[in-house]
């Protein structure tokens, strides 16, 4: 398991790398099903199967129908695909705060190789 932990203000922050790319694929893998779904909507024949002027208004209905629900298939893909983008944006940004905050925290823990201390200091 990855994990990135920061301190802020006193509070903790925990977070499981691993997790988080795995919701990451999952939402990306959605928004592709997702599309899929509404490409297939949108080339399907609602209504055209109705003819005569007896279905003319049913046939609009079910025309009306599937674009409707092939555009809501659409809104949904992309809502996922930018909920992956945003988590994977924050994940970068923590993962990169981690690693430039690192090199501070080691220094002021008198942990890092490159601080000599006096004599005597922190034993």
């Amino acid at each position: 398991m990855s994990e990135v932990s920061s301190r802020a203000s006193g509070d903790h922050l925990r977070v499981d790398l691993d997790q988080v790319h795995g919701v990451v694929s999952f939402y990306r893998r959605a928004s592709s099903v997702v599309a899929a779904a509404a490409s297939d909507m949108e080339s399907a024949a609602f209504g055209r199967w109705c003819s005569g002027e007896a279905y003319a208004t049913l046939a609009e209905r079910y025309v009306a129908m599937g674009d409707h629900l092939a555009q809501r298939l659409r809104t949904q893909s992309i809502a996922a695909a930018d909920l992956a983008d945003m988590l994977e944006r924050g994940m970068s940004r923590l993962d990169d705060a981690d690693a430039d905050l690192a090199p501070v925290i080691r220094r002021a823990a008198g942990s890092d190789p490159g601080t000599s201390r006096p004599a005597g200091v922190g034993e």
